[in-house]
């Protein structure tokens, strides 16, 4: 997807998320569309039709990432 450069142009970029979202909501609604499917299929999307590049990367990005930290635990509950 590219990144919008007018109002105009990112509306009509999120109609077209809007509709293929109501085309296809049963399977986005399903446990086959996960989080991260969400983000390239929609959350990227739509900040790109807010006109901000989110697949810049370096000191000049407009969209910075911070890695998650995740703590796996047992079935008791305590940390491995």
């Amino acid at each position: 997807m590219t990144v919008a450069k007018t109002k105009a142009e990112g509306l009509k970029l999120v109609q077209e998320l809007v509709a293929d979202y109501q085309a296809n909501c049963a399977y986005f609604r399903s446990d086959k569309f996960d989080e991260a499917a969400t983000r390239t299929g929609f959350v990227d999307k739509l900040f790109e039709a807010l006109g901000w590049d989110v697949t810049a990367v370096g000191p000049d990005a407009e969209v910075l990432f911070h890695a998650r930290q995740t703590t796996q635990t047992t079935a008791a509950g305590e940390d491995k």
